[in-house]
């Protein structure tokens, strides 16, 4: 169930474009989601989001 709820933190992050403005519309800290997100990726074994200090991309498989 975790799983499911992770990818939909992902899909706010995306509608976003940032971590920032999606853990203030989900009313949760920037750390936890970004935590949330990583624990995805590596559940998944998929980088689904490249992340620099001042911006996010989304990876090819983030795409799909």
């Amino acid at each position: 169930m975790e799983l499911s709820n992770d990818m939909a933190l992902f899909v706010e992050v995306v509608k976003a474009r940032s971590f920032r403005g999606a853990a203030e519309i989900l009313g949760i800290p920037n750390s936890t989601l970004s935590r949330r997100i990583s624990q995805l990726e590596k559940a998944i074994g998929l980088r689904l989001l490249h992340r620099t200090t001042r911006k996010m991309e989304l990876t090819e498989a983030g795409l799909v």
